[in-house]
């Protein structure tokens, strides 16, 4: 059972201005216990979700709380398949109503401007270098100018 010290009511009402979505009572708790561990210092957090509970949502809501905290803050979704990257930046729309930028195949953000939201995939991004041959794909998402979350679905792949 997650014991944390935040008021969920608090929570829910931060959530719940994301597309007006409210979240799951688990979901609510799921993200502010991940956002607790954060906060002391927890580099790493596994949030785990049965099928069908709205794991993609949660993600998404967590992700846009991150980036209230701040201009320099970045969230990135990295899935591992194209139709689960075009999948979840469909769904970060539909709360966000703003497309996030995606990172696949012949589909590339510019170094010069890094949107808030990314959706990558893998693959894309452990590739060595981009169509002109300069950099790996990775190295444009600065971990020094940006506060990154980074989000991976289905972490088991």
């Amino acid at each position: 059972m997650i014991q944390s010290h935040f008021s969920f009511d608090t929570l829910r009402q931060e959530v719940e201005q994301i597309g007006g979505l409210v979240p799951r009572d688990y979901q609510s708790r799921a993200i502010a216990e991940a956002f607790h561990q954060w906060d002391k210092g927890t580099v790493g957090v596994i949030v785990r979700q049965p099928m069908g509970t709205g794991k993609t949502i949660a993600a998404i809501m967590a992700g846009e709380k991150w980036l209230a905290r701040g201009r320099d803050h970045r969230v990135m979704m990295l899935c591992h398949e194209r139709q689960l990257v075009h999948q979840a930046a469909q769904e970060n729309q539909d709360v966000t109503g703003h497309a996030p930028g995606i990172e696949m195949g012949n589909e590339s953000i510019r170094a010069n401007h890094i949107p808030r939201w990314v959706i990558a995939s893998r693959q894309s991004l452990i590739s060595k270098t981009d169509e002109e041959g300069d950099f790996r794909r990775f190295d444009k998402f600065d971990p020094v100018r940006y506060k990154w979350l980074l989000i991976i679905d289905e972490l088991h792949r």
